[in-house]
């Protein structure tokens, strides 16, 4: 997000549609960034994800947090192209057999 948010775009779209899951900390990283957009006067809109991570939009209300549409096609552009990055999220899973815990001193 934060490679992203480094062009300094004024309009930030975050693709979820091709996401079939997403926990609790997917759910800070967006609403840590849309935070972010509001208090640098920049606009970040999610597009919400399909069933069944839709249903942890719903439950949890992220999507009251932050600006949502069900499509991207509901987003309007910018005056200049060049003012808007699109990200499309396709999958966010950690590889469990490369995942380490931290240790302890």
């Amino acid at each position: 997000m934060r490679e992203l948010e480094q062009a300094r775009p004024r309009l930030l779209v975050i693709d979820l549609t091709g996401l079939s899951f997403i926990d609790s900390t997917g759910l800070s990283v967006l609403l840590t960034a849309s935070e972010r957009a509001r208090r640098q006067r920049r606009r970040l809109v999610v597009v919400r994800p399909p069933l069944p991570a839709l249903r942890v939009f719903t439950l949890t209300r992220v999507d009251a947090g932050m600006e949502c549409v069900d499509d991207p096609r509901d987003v309007p552009a910018p005056q200049c192209d060049r003012e808007t990055t699109h990200a499309r999220v396709l999958k966010l899973r950690r590889r469990l057999r490369d995942w380490k815990p931290a240790q302890r001193p």
